[in-house]
């Protein structure tokens, strides 16, 4: 636990504010862990999802992403926190599934290629989602290369899949 000392009102009288500190991990397929068990909770899941932001550092920098809850910090290791695991079809459009039942409008255009191959999703907390092995399994039919670029065919539409540079 860390104390910060806070100034309290024009007096400059400081109180001391408890800030309690956890440290999560993220795997490959966007499970949480907290101390090696994984959690599952679906709605504390989208809560923290919701909240997650880049560390600004300088404490626990080794952790790249926080997700403030109260007086609460929770720090999480990950190249990508946020993995999409499914593609959800709706009558109203399509959708990729992370967290816990927390859903990204899909859209094609805005797919992107990293140097190692793998697929990124905006979405709308502003950090790019990586899909996950079996959304990318629903979505690797409609992919195809051509004249050495990758383009995805989705509804009638062909989309050319941009490449970002790490």
């Amino acid at each position: 636990m860390i104390l910060s000392l806070k100034p309290n009102g024009p007096s400059g009288h400081r109180t001391v504010n408890p800030q309690r500190e956890y440290f999560y991990e993220i795997d490959a397929d966007g499970r949480l862990f907290h101390d090696g068990s994984e959690l599952t909770d679906t709605r504390f899941l989208d809560f923290f999802f919701t909240h997650l932001k880049p560390n600004p550092g300088p404490l626990h920098s080794e952790y790249a992403f926080l997700s403030p809850c109260g007086r609460e910090m929770n720090y999480i290791k990950s190249s990508s926190p946020i993995v999409f695991r499914a593609l959800m079809k709706f009558e109203t459009g399509t959708s990729l599934l992370y967290a816990g039942q927390k859903l990204q409008p899909f859209m094609p255009e805005a797919l992107t290629l990293d140097a190692s191959g793998q697929l990124y999703h905006p979405t709308e907390i502003g950090i790019a989602g990586r899909l996950g092995r079996h959304a990318l399994l629903e979505i690797s039919k409609f992919i195809y290369q051509e004249e050495g670029r990758y383009w995805i065919r989705w509804n009638s539409e062909q989309y050319c899949i941009a490449t970002k540079s790490t």
